[in-house]
């Protein structure tokens, strides 16, 4: 059932929420997180190895490295202050902030579910050098 907040701090090996979920903190690592239904927040402080987010999320804080994000639905606003190896974009993001990253990295962020490769859902993409 619905909560409106999880903070764990603590490692935890897995994570699916099946209701919804005003706000996520996670201080320690988490190996995988699966979000069935929307969240409008999640701060990860510590490495996720792999994201699932199959419905919407309003708002995706970032602050050590995931090597994995796969958006099906929309979200409004992800930022990434390190690295994130591979995001998979089902659906529109409307902003996508990236801190401390290459160029060329976001070439990644691709739709899965398009014949173009390398096409953008993004509407807007901001680099920032820190």
């Amino acid at each position: 059932y619905p909560v409106s907040q999880i903070i764990l701090l603590y490692p935890v090996s897995q994570i699916i929420l099946l209701y919804p979920v005003s706000q996520i903190i996670l201080v320690y690592p988490v190996s995988q997180i699966i979000l069935v239904n929307p969240v409008s927040q999640i701060i990860l402080v510590n490495p996720v190895s792999e994201i699932i987010l199959v419905n919407p999320v309003s708002q995706i804080i970032l602050v050590n490295p995931v090597s994995q994000i796969i958006l099906v639905n929309p979200v409004s606003q992800i930022i990434l202050l390190y690295p994130v190896s591979q995001i998979i974009l089902v659906n529109p993001v409307s902003q996508i902030e990236v801190y401390r990253m290459n160029v060329l990295f976001i070439e990644q962020i691709v739709s899965r579910h398009n014949d173009e490769k390398n096409m953008l859902l993004a509407t807007k993409i901001c680099f920032h050098s820190l």
